[in-house]
């Protein structure tokens, strides 16, 4: 693959992942970006993930692995017995609103690797978690 995505500044813009459902997944992520531009006119906008349900995503990744982006909105999604559920790399300094989700037997819930730009809130844990 040569010339896609951040290679040829081509962003994602208004894209909308809505009740799907992704599962064994040997190969993590299920959903995710390479977008490491600081620039907003490169980077991914407007990315709403919700109602979708991931279940045994493993690896060493998360389900959702997002490098970088701005107004990323992800929301009321289940994810079971997944590694890791949501990630939003350091190399973001637009903030990623993570919540109204449900973590059933994830390893780590939210966030790994995150920044500061993380907004996570009314977000249900419940089984083992490590953090």
């Amino acid at each position: 693959w040569t010339n896609t995505g951040a290679i040829d500044n081509t962003p994602c813009k208004h894209i909308e992942i809505r009740s799907c459902l992704f599962y064994d997944g040997l190969v993590a992520p299920a959903i995710g970006n390479h977008s490491t531009y600081s620039e907003e006119s490169y980077v991914d906008q407007k990315i709403k993930i919700h109602d979708c349900k991931f279940i045994d995503i493993t690896g060493t990744a998360s389900a959702i692995s997002m490098q970088g982006g701005f107004d990323i909105d992800i929301y009321n999604n289940t994810f079971i017995n997944c590694t890791s559920g949501v990630r939003q790399c350091q190399y973001s300094s637009y903030p990623t609103t993570v919540h109204d989700n449900r973590f059933i037997s994830c390893t780590t819930p939210y966030p790994t690797y995150a920044s500061a730009y993380v907004k996570a809130y009314n977000n249900m844990i419940n089984g083992t978690f490590t953090a």
